[in-house]
């Protein structure tokens, strides 16, 4: 598993890829609750904005914090190969 799987699936359905790397392209899977931050995360690096500010879902926190950037979610979920 890996970056040159991801970007292999990248030809799957948007949704079906993101969910599918979430949850088996991770150990342990990430939830698939983070399926909108990623979505927005992805949108935002495909606009050259790295640093827009996304809410992560109810109940769910980052570092701390209610909200991240484009960037950090990229970089935790391992989105690079999907931008």
């Amino acid at each position: 598993m890996g970056s040159t799987q991801l970007t292999g699936m990248k030809e799957m359905t948007g949704d079906d890829c993101l969910e599918w790397h979430l949850t088996a392209n991770h150990y342990p899977p990430l939830p698939t609750i983070l399926l909108d931050a990623c979505r927005e995360a992805l949108t935002a690096l495909r606009d050259e904005d790295p640093e827009c500010e996304i809410d992560m879902p109810e109940g769910v926190q980052f570092r701390g914090r209610d909200s991240t950037t484009a960037r950090e979610i990229a970089d935790s979920a391992h989105l690079w190969g999907l931008v």
